[in-house]
């Protein structure tokens, strides 16, 4: 009977689907002020990663967001967008600030050191990973998870966009936490394999690498869960 009880708990620790509270952090936006995620406290935030030189997945996911918060009623006064840099040494506030120009005013992007960016992916499970390019004179790209989440208006992450969502996707999740209904991503048993498809930038060794370790970690989940169960039924026989 122990181990049946303990069962719903290793569920709920492990699957996505459950809303948690939102890790804080505090990072400079455009402008050079300090922003904070509290600060967001009674919207519907979307919470982003990208870098401005991207040429690929970022472009389109700004689009896809534009377009969300467009089809809602009262879409700006409701939500918030922050986007947070996964390129630290190019995204400089100045530049921030001219990538931004084109955008809503009310958007947010957020850089930092590398060490304050670093703690906000790893908290949000975002893959970073700088590849130089073939092209020598220090010239890289960034490949990172491509990813839209949603943190509701009392601070709790309760969905994310990854793959091949659509605005309406987006908008539709939104309205639904906006109108204080439950709302949650659906579940997918292989994440690391579904998030790596979708990354952003060029496949190389090294990031198929972090690819294969970030699956082998999700992978021992189940055995330490069955590890766990054998040792209540020990424990309770």
């Amino acid at each position: 009977m122990p181990a049946l009880l303990a069962l719903p708990l290793l569920a709920g620790a492990c699957s996505p689907g459950g809303a948690r509270a939102a890790p804080l952090f505090e990072l400079t936006n455009q402008h050079g002020e300090r922003v904070n995620l509290a600060q967001f406290a009674g919207k519907a935030v979307v919470l982003t990663f990208l870098y401005t030189h991207c040429a690929e997945t970022c472009p389109t996911y700004i689009a896809r967001i534009s377009q969300a918060l467009n089809s809602l009623p009262n879409g700006n006064d409701q939500t918030a967008v922050v986007a947070v840099s996964v390129d630290p040494e190019r995204d400089t506030v100045d530049r921030l600030r001219q990538f931004s120009q084109v955008l809503p005013a009310n958007w947010e992007f957020l850089t930092g050191t590398w060490g304050q960016l670093k703690t906000t992916w790893d908290n949000y499970g975002v893959y970073v990973s700088r590849v130089e390019s073939r092209q020598g004179h220090g010239a890289y790209q960034v490949v990172h998870d491509a990813k839209a989440v949603v943190v509701d208006p009392r601070g709790r992450v309760v969905t994310q966009m990854t793959g091949d969502w659509t605005p309406a996707d987006l908008s539709g999740r939104l309205e639904r936490v906006l109108a204080g209904e439950a709302v949650s991503s659906p579940f997918r048993p292989w994440p690391a394999v579904v998030d790596f498809l979708y990354r952003c930038g060029p496949v190389t060794i090294s990031t198929l690498g972090g690819a294969v370790g970030h699956f082998a970690f999700m992978l021992s989940f189940p055995a330490v869960a069955g590890a766990v169960l054998f040792l209540v039924w020990r424990r309770s026989g």
